[in-house]
C-alpha cells in the first residue's frame, strides 16, 4: 500500500463518501468491510491477517469467567505471529501491511478490557476500531475509547472537511516535496558530490539526510493517516510534535512517534517499573522494545540500548544537577537561552549519530567513516 498511489486516494475517497451516505446503524461494518476490502486491493494476505487478529481477539474477549488467562492468552498469540513473522528470512516474501500497528492495538485493547476500563463491547465497534484504515499503514496507535467517543458524538462538518484537506495537503507537500524531493534526491546527489574530497562530513551528513528523510516521510504519512480520518468523524492523535527542537533526550520520546512511546509506556514501561520498582531497568526494558518493533535485529537492540543508556544519564544528571542549574541561572534569561540551544544541538546530534545504527547493516563501517573518514 502507497500512500502516493493514486489507487489508495480514490478507493479512500469512495469509502468516505459512501461512510456518510449509509444509515448510521450500518456505518461501523461499513467501515470494517471497507477497510478490509482497500487492504486486500494491495495486499490480499494482509487482509486476510487483519480479519483473523481481529477475530482472535474477540474471540479472547468472551470468556468473562477469566479475563486475565484468556486475555494474556491472547497477547501471547498476537506476539508469537508478530515475531514469527517479522523472524522470515526475508519479509519480501511475505508482506503483511501494518501488522505492527493493529498488533498493538489489538493488544491495547486487551489489557484495557483485563482492567475493566472498556465497559461493554460491541462487535461492530471492535472490527472498526481494529479495521480502520486511516492507521492502518503507518499509524497512529489510538487508543479505543476514544475511537468510541469519537464514533457517539460525530456528525457531518463541512468545516471539518475543508481543515482536513489541507492536512492531506500538507501532508503530500511533506512526502513528495521535502522527503522525497529534497532529501531523497537533492541532498543525496549533493553528498555524493563530496563525499570523496570529505568522507567525514558527507558520513555525518548522510546521518542527517537520513533522519530528515524519516521524519517528513512519517509525519507526513500521519497527517495524511489525521486527514483521511477526520474526514470519517474520527480525531487520531497527533505523532510528531517537532522531534528535532527537543531540549534533551526524553522531551525527544514524548515528541517522537508520540503514540508508540505512548503505548510503550503503558504496556512495557510501567508493568516493568511497578514490578520491580526499578526505573532504570523499566526505561531500558522500554526501549528495547521501540528498538526491536521496527525491527528484530542486532542493529536495533543496538539502537533501543543506545536510546535506553541516553535516558539513563539523562535523568541521573537531571536528579543530580537539573534543579541546581535551573536555579542558578534562572534570573539570567540570556544564559538560559544558550543553555536551551547547547541543549537542543547536543540532542539532536545524539539522535542523529544513532541513526548511523540503523542506518545500514554495516554498523562499524559506519562509525569508522564518521571518526576516521575512511
Amino acid at each position: 500500500m502507497n500512500l502516493l498511489d493514486p489507487l489508495y486516494l480514490i478507493l479512500a475517497s469512495i469509502l468516505i463518501i459512501g461512510y456518510w451516505l449509509v444509515p448510521r446503524i450500518w456505518r461501523l461494518w461499513y467501515l470494517s468491510i471497507g477497510s478490509g476490502l482497500i487492504l486486500s486491493f494491495f495486499s490480499w494476505i494482509s487482509a486476510i491477517m487483519l480479519v483473523i487478529i481481529s477475530i482472535l481477539t474477540l474471540i479472547a474477549l468472551r470468556f468473562p469467567a477469566n479475563r486475565l488467562i484468556h486475555g494474556l492468552w491472547g497477547i501471547i498469540i498476537l506476539i508469537l505471529i508478530f515475531i514469527a513473522y517479522r523472524a522470515l528470512p526475508s519479509n519480501n516474501i511475505i508482506i503483511l501491511i501494518g501488522l505492527a500497528f493493529y498488533l498493538l492495538k489489538a493488544i491495547h485493547f486487551l489489557m484495557e478490557n483485563y482492567k475493566g476500563h472498556l465497559g461493554k463491547i460491541s462487535t461492530d465497534m471492535l472490527f472498526a476500531y481494529l479495521m480502520f484504515f486511516p492507521s492502518l499503514l503507518i499509524g497512529p496507535i489510538h487508543r479505543y475509547k476514544e475511537f468510541q467517543s469519537d464514533w457517539q458524538r460525530q456528525t457531518f462538518d463541512k468545516s471539518i472537511i475543508s481543515l482536513a484537506l489541507e492536512r492531506l495537503i500538507w501532508g503530500y507537500a511533506k512526502l513528495v516535496i521535502l522527503a522525497d524531493y529534497l532529501f531523497n534526491r537533492k541532498i543525496m546527489n549533493f553528498i555524493t558530490t563530496i563525499e570523496a574530497d570529505y568522507p567525514r562530513l558527507a558520513e555525518y551528513l548522510l546521518s542527517l539526510q537520513y533522519g530528515f528523510h524519516l521524519y517528513f516521510s512519517f509525519s507526513g504519512a500521519t497527517d495524511i493517516a489525521i486527514a483521511l480520518a477526520l474526514m470519517l468523524g474520527f480525531r487520531l492523535n497527533e505523532n510528531f510534535n517537532n522531534p528535532f527542537l527537543s531540549t534533551n533526550i526524553a522531551e525527544f520520546w514524548r515528541r517522537w512517534h508520540i503514540s508508540l512511546s505512548d503505548w510503550c509506556r503503558s504496556y512495557i514501561y510501567q508493568p516493568v517499573a511497578s514490578l520491580t520498582r526499578n526505573h532504570q531497568l523499566a526505561i531500558v526494558a522500554t526501549m528495547i522494545g521501540i528498538g526491536l518493533w521496527h525491527e528484530l535485529s542486532f542493529r536495533y537492540l543496538l539502537w533501543g540500548g543506545y536510546h535506553a543508556l541516553g535516558l539513563v544519564v539523562y535523568y541521573k544528571f537531571t536528579n543530580s544537577f537539573g534543579q541546581t542549574i535551573e536555579n542558578y541561572y534562572k534570573d539570567r534569561v540570556i544564559m538560559l537561552w544558550i543553555i536551551k540551544i547547547i541543549s537542543v544541538l547536543i540532542t539532536f546530534n545524539f539522535v542523529i549519530l544513532g541513526f548511523e545504527i540503523t542506518r545500514s547493516q554495516d554498523i562499524i563501517q559506519n562509525y569508522q567513516r564518521l571518526i576516521f573518514g575512511g
